[in-house]
């Protein structure tokens, strides 16, 4: 899930909704000035209540976003995600050594 915010300054609320409204289970994967991209597991979470929350709450205090998408990963986005992840332990292996 995708979430982009009008003021950078917003992205704490949104951080807060997304993981008490949306899912506790909510991984942050990605935070570049005003867009926060989400990973939100597929057991923890039902699409139509994403929806519903999301589109009822928009725009509130309660979640200031000007605009949000939702995407099912495919296997090529999980297997690079893998494999940055091992590099990621890797590279730390090796500062460590």
């Amino acid at each position: 899930m995708t979430i982009r915010t009008d003021r950078t300054e917003d992205a704490a609320t949104v951080d807060g909704y997304v993981r008490t409204k949306v899912s506790a289970d909510a991984i942050k994967v990605q935070h570049v000035v005003s867009s926060v991209e989400y990973l939100l597991p597929k057991n923890s979470v039902d699409v139509a209540d994403v929806f519903e929350r999301i589109e009822r709450s928009k725009n509130t205090d309660e979640l200031p976003i000007s605009e949000w998408g939702l995407a099912q990963s495919s296997l090529e986005d999980v297997f690079v995600s893998v494999v940055e992840h091992a590099e990621h332990r890797n590279g730390d292996d090796l500062e460590d050594a």
